[in-house]
């Protein structure tokens, strides 16, 4: 018991350091449930933590952003959050093996990432990735987050016997029991929908309205968190194959899509791509079709002629200008990727 005690306390003591390796700084902090999370986050060095609103505030050399927290009902709480990585950040969750662990969380990731192009000037790299990811309790080891990206992420955390009693689908109900026997510890599914930022933007609301002291209407927020889910549950879970099974591909496939688009008028092409991220070319196109939902050149294509629409715009060239300035050997062919 002394020696578990003692583990247990440097688990502890990990919270309170970062490290840096493989060109990302590693923090920690406690992960057992979300109030656990906000009470270890709240203690943290440059963190202030507004108590009766219930909100993290974040501003220090790695992120800067918000965290509110909001309780639903008995066994479901909310978490909305607007964070900007200032750097490369593995967040390392961690465990107290004596406070239980038991939600499950669902969470819309609405990321908007900015890298800086080295071959136009004042004409930067920014798109957006949206995800839903599901995970079994205390099964997310790390959170991985890279430089210049700008996340807005709802997150709902809920107990196995909340979802017992409140969802009635017994379709959804088989199919949630199938992802909580299955090895997989958590899955994850790449959305093209463009029109997730008002779900963000209502729950948002509901928080900013909390912390200037109006009346938050608790039904009405429960029927969102509701209509939350039947979305996930209709347009996602029931229709959509999982992507990333483990927080290694995940990283893989945010590290290979960074280095894709680091030039973006010379294709680096698969093999250089997959030496880059040490997987093979097979598993490297496997992947990135499942996550992206497209083929590797497929997507960077897309973002070269985002990027180009995005200059021409800007700078009023002609067609010829750009092609040229995008590595095409004639005009022709550049009009046809552009259109």
């Amino acid at each position: 018991m002394f020696l578990k005690r003692i583990e247990n306390w440097l688990i502890h003591s990990r919270k309170y350091f970062f490290t840096y390796s493989d060109g990302f700084f590693n923090l920690s902090y406690l992960m057992n449930s979300p109030k656990v999370m906000i009470n270890c986050m709240s203690k943290m060095p440059f963190i202030k933590y507004d108590e009766k609103v219930e909100k993290i505030i974040a501003k220090n050399p790695f992120c800067e952003g918000i965290i509110y927290y909001h309780d639903i009902e008995e066994g479901l709480c909310l978490l909305v959050t607007d964070v900007k990585f200032k750097a490369n950040l593995k967040i390392k969750l961690i465990y107290d093996k004596y406070i239980p662990v038991e939600h499950y969380n669902l969470a819309l990731h609405l990321d908007q990432v900015k890298l800086k192009n080295h071959l136009f000037e004042e004409a930067d790299i920014s798109y957006n990735n949206n995800s839903w990811a599901l995970m079994k309790p205390g099964s997310i080891e790390t959170d991985i987050h890279l430089k210049g990206s700008h996340g807005k992420y709802i997150s709902l955390h809920f107990t196995e016997k909340w979802f017992e009693k409140n969802i009635e689908s017994k379709k959804i109900l088989s199919s949630l029991y199938g992802f909580i026997n299955s090895e997989n510890r958590f899955n994850v599914w790449f959305d093209e929908n463009n029109k997730l930022d008002y779900l963000y933007s209502t729950f948002l609301y509901f928080m900013e309205q909390k912390e200037k002291g109006l009346i938050v209407n608790q039904e009405l927020i429960q029927k969102k968190v509701y209509e939350f889910l039947d979305i996930f549950f209709s347009s996602v879970f029931l229709k959509k194959e999982n992507t990333i099974t483990s927080s290694g591909n995940l990283l893989i496939m945010l590290l290979a899509e960074k280095i894709l688009l680091e030039d973006m008028r010379n294709f680096i092409g698969i093999e250089e791509l997959s030496k880059r991220v040490a997987v093979s070319e097979s598993k490297l196109k496997t992947d990135f079709k499942k996550y992206f939902g497209k083929s590797i050149y497929q997507f960077y294509s897309e973002k070269q002629m985002t990027l180009a629409d995005s200059y021409i715009q800007k700078k009023e060239l002609k067609i010829k200008d750009v092609a040229f300035m995008f590595g095409y050997e004639n005009s022709g062919k550049f009009s046809l990727a552009y259109k």
